[in-house]
């Protein structure tokens, strides 16, 4: 179901369709509560928390890689983490993933210092042009994510492809190049509708094997 509301206001915030996606996901599922881990913040002011829902006694720890903040834990994801076993409820990683080139250890690591139960939430873009921050080595499937969330010990594996649909994908490549904010929606809107009569005519697997990134939650 196509949030027009939604986009519409993502759209004028200046936002791709990809991270609008993203952030539509993010409000529907996420929930954290307790220690959090945000991995790869940047800042302490991320976007995407004007869409997560917290509660009242959630303790927020900032993290990335070669932070001059001093309010943010800095450290090389692709080694051992300078954090003691069990101590989070939740762990954030959002767009993190494609520029770790150790991501079995990334993974590893965050189960390592999740509490029992604990969750992890993440998004990770797979139709996207190479981005450098400050490298961008993978893209992954729904397919081999699933698998690298198995092997480093997670359960309860969850994940949702977003930004389906072959005219969705044309839709978020050509309309980063229209200069008004209003053609831009225009051309989301009738991305959506032409897939929307698409879906009727092809098969469901090839529909769904088409998308412009995943969110996913797991367990430890």
């Amino acid at each position: 179901m196509f949030n027009s509301n939604f986009f519409y206001k993502e759209c004028f915030k200046g936002r791709s369709l990809l991270r609008s996606f993203q952030n539509l996901n993010i409000k529907q599922n996420v929930r954290i509560h307790g220690k959090c881990l945000d991995l790869g913040s940047k800042n302490t002011n991320p976007s995407y928390y004007e869409f997560i829902t917290k509660s009242q006694n959630c303790e927020i720890t900032f993290s990335d890689l070669n932070s001059k903040d001093k309010k943010i834990l800095s450290f090389d994801f692709n080694k051992e983490f300078p954090i003691q076993n069990n101590q989070f409820d939740n762990i954030l990683i959002f767009n993190v993933l494609e520029h770790v080139y150790n991501t079995k250890n990334l993974l590893s690591e965050a189960n390592r210092i999740l509490k029992k139960n604990g969750k992890l939430y993440g998004v990770v873009p797979f139709l996207f042009m190479y981005h450098k921050d400050p490298s961008d080595y993978w893209r992954f499937t729904h397919e081999v994510l699933e698998k690298l969330l198995k092997e480093t010990g997670f359960k309860n594996i969850k994940i949702i492809k977003h930004g389906t649909g072959t005219f969705t994908i044309i839709n978020s490549l050509y309309s980063q190049k229209l200069r008004f904010k209003i053609l831009v929606y225009f051309s989301w809107l009738l991305g959506f509708i032409f897939d929307s009569f698409n879906k009727k005519f092809m098969k469901k697997n090839n529909i769904d094997n088409l998308y412009l990134g995943l969110y996913f939650e797991c367990e430890k």
